[in-house]
């Protein structure tokens, strides 16, 4: 996958955590925040920011490395 592609993937994810988390405030009732909390659940929030920085640090790691090498 290029940089490129991989950006586009990296911001798709970025966008589902945030719309998850935008949600949290929505639930009026018990039923609506059981299926907010299993929906987070599911998603793993935290291993997938984990990893979408580790992610974007490659990402730009490499681009430095690319952009030394350019003539």
């Amino acid at each position: 996958m290029s940089l490129g592609g991989l950006g586009a993937v990296t911001r798709q994810k970025l966008q589902e955590i945030k719309e998850v988390m935008s949600e949290k405030d929505n639930p009026t009732n018990i039923s609506e925040l059981s299926k907010y909390v299993t929906k987070v659940k599911s998603m793993n929030i935290a291993k997938r920011k984990e990893l979408l920085d580790y992610h974007i640090n490659m990402a730009s790691h490499i681009r430095s490395l690319q952009q030394e090498l350019d003539f």
